[in-house]
């Protein structure tokens, strides 16, 4: 190669060098989309008793498939990092979110708040929401969105990873006003949606261009298929009642679980029973040999062997209501029933919760389908019970109800 040659070589080598420098690097987290992406945020809104009534939380769905949200939970607090820790974890429910659609949660504060969810949707299809349904809603009973000073919201997969996270208000200005929403969207920096700005009089089920990713192009039309088999009946899922029918965690009485069975008030004996078959213990619990007992076991005399194991083992959270006394046949409500499911799934009272948020937290895992029953039935109980069975038991990729039949409680056939 001549001299000329060589020197064209590195003169066009140098060029090459100085471009790339110049092209900004792109990290994973900035060039992959979250299937869900939060959009919108309004944290102020009309007031009820003096308190945000219909705040909400906008998420898209960006997989290009219909998401189940069930076991996803949105992360609100006031550090940039979003500390799992320290922030607070409210429960996407269970909503079936198509391709191209989205979900919302209503943090509604249950303090000062009665508006029901037909009265959240109400509201914003008269502020002019079009595509608003009650099927698309998810209500978490919280304190409600801050409306100044900064704020970071994010979405926790059920595999545990962070993904969309936002920051309103950032270095403590103020983007809120009544029915501003908060836009959020592409590009994504550093794992965060960007702001995209405020607009007054928000619209839900609206987007601006360039604020999610393009829909993918649809595929060429495939050739005609041969005429495909008829289908065989869809398998019809099991209902609450019938799960923990099936399984024997609700035996019933005389006839059965019926439906006047079903409407009855629980009581707290009947509960601690629930709680035992859920951990495996009933049987030791039954053939407890232990006579110190409550003072007030004779008024359910054929537990006193069960109350007498619940007293020699307060680990399992059910200490009686003081002065050495259980009230078995007090009624229970849908707080403590909650309190005894989250124990059932390891979650330890005063520990992990308290009283006061025993709702709440349980709403952070999903659990929340009886929470604002306030005639608490034994239908609740149910629906309650099947919640908890379905949830994974703390620490482990492992629902309750997998932990016993792996145990063989529960046999695997009654679930075919």
């Amino acid at each position: 190669m001549s001299i000329r040659a060589k020197k064209s070589v590195i003169a066009y080598i140098l060029l090459l060098s100085l471009i790339l420098a110049f092209i900004p690097a792109v990290s994973a987290a900035d060039a992959q989309n979250p299937d869900l992406m939060i959009t919108r945020i309004v944290p102020d809104t009309d007031n009820e008793n003096g308190s945000d009534a219909y705040e909400l939380i906008e998420v898209y769905n960006a997989s290009g498939k219909e998401i189940n949200t069930k076991g996803y939970v949105v992360l609100y607090h006031g550090e940039r990092d979003l500390p799992l820790d320290k922030a607070s974890k409210w429960s996407l429910g269970e909503i079936k979110v198509p391709a191209g659609d989205f979900a919302y949660i209503w943090v509604r504060n249950t303090t000062n708040v009665t508006k029901s969810v037909d009265d959240f949707v109400a509201y914003w299809k008269e502020k002019g929401s079009a595509k608003f349904t009650k099927e698309q809603v998810s209500a978490v009973n919280a304190g409600g969105m801050a409306n100044s000073g900064e704020r970071s919201l994010g979405i926790l997969t059920p595999d545990g990873s962070v993904i969309s996270k936002i920051t309103y208000n950032p270095d403590g200005s103020k983007d809120t006003g009544v029915d501003t929403g908060i836009l959020f969207g592409l590009p994504i920096t550093d794992g965060r949606l960007k702001h995209l700005g405020s607009e007054e009089k928000t619209k839900p089920g609206t987007l601006k261009d360039g604020q999610v990713p393009k829909a993918a192009a649809a595929p060429a039309t495939p050739a005609p298929a041969p005429a495909p088999k008829p289908a065989e009946p869809a398998k019809k899922e099991m209902t609450s009642v019938e799960l923990v029918t099936k399984i024997g965690m609700l035996v019933g009485e005389g006839n059965g679980v019926t439906p006047e069975y079903l409407a009855k008030s629980p009581t707290r004996i009947q509960a601690a029973v629930m709680y035992l078959r859920l951990k495996g213990l009933e049987s030791e619990a039954t053939n407890f040999k232990g006579t110190d007992n409550f003072s007030d076991a004779k008024d359910a005399s054929w537990a006193a062997p069960i109350l007498a194991y619940v007293k020699a083992h307060p680990e399992h959270g059910m200490t009686g209501v003081g002065d050495n006394k259980f009230d078995p046949n007090a009624n229970i409500t849908a707080q403590a029933y909650y309190k005894i499911m989250l124990e059932a799934l390891g979650y330890k009272y005063d520990v992990d919760f308290k009283w006061d948020n025993t709702i709440q937290f349980a709403a952070s895992l999903g659990l929340n389908k009886a929470a604002n029953a306030s005639n608490f039935t034994l239908a609740n109980l149910a629906d309650a019970t099947a919640e908890a069975l379905q949830t994974n038991v703390k620490g482990t990729n492992k629902t309750l109800l997998q932990t016993l039949v792996d145990a063989k409680v529960i046999d695997a056939a009654l679930l075919k």
